[in-house]
């Protein structure tokens, strides 16, 4: 072990090698790969990914469970958690609690110790300081998530595109990997029309006295919204069992199946259904179906796993069943996730019901998840509110909340990253202080010169979104309306900005550019005002 640090330089830089294990996965190798090609970036020279480690070397970096790190003793991790050790002078060992914790851990070490930083997607986005030496210090890096699950959900080429490289950098997990299935799953596996609205049209709901059964669009593609299974039909039981069994054969390395609720209500209004829910109304103002809902979602599940007794399920808590059971507990294999936007906190009572709604639910369920709206994309200017973020992460590790799903749909440009970059950030640790966060990402971005003045930009709509659009007649609508989400297809939240506003923004992106550092600093700061000038063209100021 080497007593204190270790310096790497591009003259030692040939007596270091990555040690890989010799039946490596894809994501394991990636994860070396990654590793050399930042310390080439940052450093220079050449550093070999072996298999089998030369005897001749300094320094063997271990990547996974090689030979040698299969030979220590490692304490229990998470699935995405890692440890970072320094065993003996010729060997770091970097060990995750699986492929993911490993990659995770790679991604601590370059962070730490290159000084790199992903302050959003693509090659522009990558602050890479340029080095004489590297100084690794011998102390064992531990890190486990607070939430297991971390997932935003609409990250433009979120499949293959650059946003999904960069959230994986921050640690996070993009679908289907992502730990917990919790979407509208009800009539794509569930209770599919395409298997039963001739067969079985009983399973459907009545609407307004009518049975609604649930049609093709021109592309053959079934109705999944407005409408739900007749949750009093015992019958629908037996189809769910049956078909969750059926996906679960046909998947055996799917750990979970979604038994979310189709989206946009349409819940059923036979006479047995307004029976179980008569007199019954939510803090939403919507007829309470949670009690006849999470019955049935019990009877399935129990049945489910007397077949298959290691599986799990995820579920949204949302609508007409966003509130717990009133008189009994959710089976503990099933995570409900509770599905609210949580900017709305900026109003004290919201805030408080919200938590005492998740105080409510940790009495009926043995693990619990949040599910946010992060928009993004569905907005015309940027939405930020960092330190509020901070505020509810730090409140859901305290209450049992574990799983962290956001429906984020940044725009394609630039116009608000370090709003994800925070949260990535306090995802895997609530706990990190968000003003040391902001003034790295802002001096990364930019230059030391130049970070007073995009910390002041981003301020300025930390400030609308937190303070003053509460004043405008848009946000006191939305408090009326009282729904899950703030209506984000009314441009009137633009109502409370002034032309002040727009010229503060272009003058301070301005003193930006002028004051930026490095080339890339100047390109960063220049994408930024472009971004404006792009954006704020299309509004009606």
């Amino acid at each position: 072990m080497f007593t204190e640090e270790l310096i790497l330089t591009t003259a030692n830089l040939n007596a270091v090698e990555v040690v890989i294990p010799k039946l490596a996965s894809q994501q394991i190798q990636n994860a070396a790969t990654l590793l050399t090609n930042y310390i080439i970036k940052s450093l220079g020279g050449v550093i070999p990914i072996v298999k089998q480690p030369s005897s001749n070397c300094m320094l063997h970096i271990n990547v996974g469970a090689t030979e040698y790190a299969n030979k220590l003793i490692f304490p229990d991790l998470d699935a995405d958690g890692f440890i970072i050790e320094f065993p003996n002078t010729n060997n770091i060992v970097i060990h995750g609690g699986s492929d993911y914790g490993t990659e995770f851990g790679v991604d601590e070490f370059i962070e730490r110790y290159l000084g790199v930083r992903w302050l959003f997607p693509g090659e522009l986005g990558e602050c890479i300081p340029i080095r004489q030496s590297i100084t690794i210090t011998n102390i064992t890096v531990r890190q486990e998530p607070v939430f297991l699950m971390r997932t935003l959900a609409g990250l433009p080429g979120l499949q293959i595109g650059e946003c999904r490289v960069w959230s994986k950098r921050l640690r996070m997990r993009s679908w289907p990997d992502s730990r917990l299935w919790c979407e509208h799953n009800i009539g794509k596996t569930i209770i599919p029309p395409k298997k039963y609205v001739v067969s079985n049209p009983e399973f459907f709901p009545i609407h307004n006295g009518t049975r609604y059964l649930p049609s093709t669009n021109s592309a053959g593609v079934w109705s999944l919204s407005k409408w739900q299974p007749c949750y009093s039909n015992e019958k629908t039981i037996t189809e769910a069992v049956k078909n969750i069994c059926e996906y679960f054969t046909n998947n055996p390395s799917e750990q979970c199946c979604s038994l979310g609720v189709n989206d946009e209500s349409g819940y059923c209004q036979c006479g047995a259904c307004l029976n179980a829910v008569a007199g019954k109304t939510n803090f939403l103002g919507l007829a309470n179906y949670s009690d006849q809902y999470y019955n049935w979602i019990n009877k399935v599940v129990e049945s489910v796993l007397t077949n298959f007794p290691n599986k799990y399920f995820g579920l949204l808590a949302y609508s007409e069943v966003i509130q717990p059971p009133s008189n009994f507990r959710l089976n503990s294999r099933v995570t409900p996730m509770i599905t609210y936007e949580r900017l709305k906190w900026i109003v004290t009572d919201i805030k408080n019901n919200d938590q005492e709604l998740t105080k409510q639910w940790n009495f009926k369920s043995q693990s619990l998840g949040w599910y946010d709206y992060t928009y993004g994309q569905k907005y015309l200017i940027p939405r930020e509110w960092f330190h509020l973020m901070a505020d509810y992460y730090r409140f859901a590790k305290s209450n049992n909340v574990t799983y962290l799903y956001s429906e984020a749909t940044p725009q394609t440009n630039y116009m608000e990253w370090p709003k994800l970059y925070i949260s990535m950030k306090l995802q895997w640790n609530p706990n990190l202080d968000v003003e040391t966060l902001l003034n790295e990402w802002y001096i990364d971005a930019v230059g030391a010169a130049s970070a007073t003045y995009i910390a002041q930009y981003f301020s300025l709509w930390e400030d609308y979104w937190t303070n003053r659009v509460k004043q405008t007649k848009w946000f006191k609508s939305c408090l009326v309306e009282n729904a899950q989400y703030l209506r984000f297809y009314d441009t009137n939240y633009l109502s409370g900005l002034s032309t002040l506003d727009y010229n503060n923004c272009e003058a301070l992106l301005g003193l930006c550019l002028a004051n930026a550092g490095t080339e890339k600093q100047k390109a960063r700061a220049q994408y930024f005002l472009d971004t404006y000038h792009s954006w704020s063209a299309s509004l009606n100021k």
